[in-house]
């Protein structure tokens, strides 16, 4: 019984890129195809394999890769987060967010700052009132709730009361 598997060449293959891997593919194809008409057990079905999943062999991109990712364009951030485009983009333009590649298209940002911008609490302190009331109404907007035109201003005046030191009598 012939005892190389597909993923045995797989593995192999993995190790190869461009043309290297597409002439030892094609090599192995064929000492495959030898062994299938000289009938020796298991080559046929490896044969089968490698040829159904050539293009998955072929293809660069590793399965885990997204999970590995270090930076994310302006758009997959936006869907990391749960925030919008525009969202990102302000925290650009306000300097709490700088990407890795300024001035050029798509935008990407390492995760670590993206991390700081929404997970951390020392950067919402940071964000200043005004930019952490629109997050709360935001939020009530989402729930279904409503605001009117007002809700900003009466939200930032109490938080401030909130945070003001009580005065001596």
């Amino acid at each position: 019984m012939f005892k190389v598997t597909l993923g045995d060449f797989w593995d192999f293959l993995n190790h190869c890129k461009g043309q290297d891997k597409e002439d030892k593919f094609n090599k192995i194809i064929d000492i495959l195809r030898r062994m299938s008409d000289i009938n020796i057990p298991g080559a046929k079905e490896t044969l089968d394999n490698m040829i159904a999943f050539k293009d998955e062999i072929f293809d660069e991109e590793e399965p885990f890769e997204e999970l590995e990712k270090t930076y994310f364009t302006k758009k997959e951030a936006a869907e990391l987060f749960g925030v919008s485009e525009k969202h990102i983009q302000r925290l650009v333009s306000k300097g709490f967010l700088k990407p890795i590649n300024p001035g050029r298209k798509p935008l990407k940002f390492q995760y670590e700052d993206l991390e700081k911008c929404f997970l951390s609490k020392d950067f919402d302190a940071s964000i200043n009132e005004e930019t952490k009331a629109l997050h709360v109404l935001s939020a009530s907007l989402s729930l279904g709730g409503t605001i009117n035109e007002n809700a900003p201003y009466s939200y930032i005046n109490s938080v401030s009361k909130e945070t003001e030191e009580p005065q001596a009598v």
